[in-house]
């Protein structure tokens, strides 16, 4: 797969921001590189976002 050059490859996290909408599947985790593992190992997952306070991770599809 090739990355357009409008993409960026990096992940970067924004404090109190989070996609909504698009979600359909959440679990709970006990480190947030469980949430890498997760995703790269749901086809459908694009991104996800990291609840902090309840250790969860909701995927983005």
């Amino acid at each position: 797969m090739a990355v357009g050059p409008q993409c960026n490859t990096a992940e970067q996290s924004v404090s109190g921001k989070a996609l909504k909408g698009h979600t359909y599947k959440t679990k709970r985790v006990q480190d947030p590189y469980e949430c890498l593992v997760f995703c790269n190992n749901e086809v459908a997952c694009q991104s996800y976002n990291y609840v902090i306070t309840g250790m969860l991770i909701v995927l983005i599809g």
